[in-house]
């Protein structure tokens, strides 16, 4: 089986989530960002969020991206009888951190800290959990991939690239195919394209972008082990 059997199919539906950032004054903070998630089945659109945040940096924003992903994800589910979801991301240390790295935390006063870095704070963490969580509760067949971000679609080096760059972050089971790498390369350029017009038209600094939330867990061990249940293994 190639990529494009096992994405590009009716049982599928594929959320690809970006974010946009922009500073206040001559690369001055604060930083507002707008991240997005769109969903296609297949070649049709069938739904796409955006969100704006401000004062945040862009691996929040990217982290808020896949948290974004996960919720349309849920909302489609009950929509659409499909029977997996694949999202993707060009935010490495964001993917890495979902799918990788989380075996690799330990929880002390409520903080999540990194066991092979230094034992250091790991940034976004209240994203991590509660994207983490909503996967567990809700048991969402999900797939998460690291792709090239800023393909040039035009372009043959371009696009080889992105097909090693996706194999070297991702190591799936199935092959990687050239339809593929153009499917995930276009969708991946759109909502980049988006969230970036939509963060240029609004007036951020006019109106309160706060997060509600902030999410802390009780008891990460058990969240680690309902998690690594559910996510589903890449290229399966």
């Amino acid at each position: 089986m190639n990529m494009s059997e096992l994405v590009i199919n009716p049982w599928t539906i594929n959320i690809f989530s970006d974010a946009s950032t922009k500073t206040a004054y001559r690369g001055r903070s604060p930083t507002d960002a707008c991240y997005g998630a769109i969903a296609y089945c297949e070649f049709d659109k069938v739904d796409e969020w955006y969100r704006i945040i401000h004062d945040t940096t862009s691996n929040h924003a990217e982290i808020k991206g896949i948290n974004l992903a996960v919720r349309l994800a849920i909302y489609l589910r009950n929509i659409y009888p499909v029977s997996r979801f694949n999202i993707f991301s060009d935010s490495q240390i964001s993917v890495y951190g979902m799918r990788d790295r989380y075996g690799n935390r330990y929880l002390v006063d409520n903080h999540i800290y990194s066991s092979s870095n230094d034992n250091s704070l790991i940034s976004s963490q209240e994203v991590y959990v509660e994207t983490m969580q909503m996967i567990a509760d809700y048991q969402l067949p999900v797939s998460l991939w690291n792709q090239k971000a800023h393909v040039a679609m035009s372009h043959s080096k371009s696009l080889e690239h992105a097909k090693n760059s996706f194999c070297n972050c991702n190591h799936p089971k199935a092959v990687v195919d050239d339809d593929f790498i153009y499917y995930i390369s276009e969708k991946n350029n759109e909502v980049d394209k988006t969230s970036r017009c939509i963060l240029k038209h609004t007036n951020v600094g006019s109106k309160n972008y706060e997060e509600p939330l902030y999410f802390i867990p009780n008891d990460y061990t058990n969240l680690v082990y309902r998690y690594k249940k559910t996510l589903i293994k890449k290229g399966e």
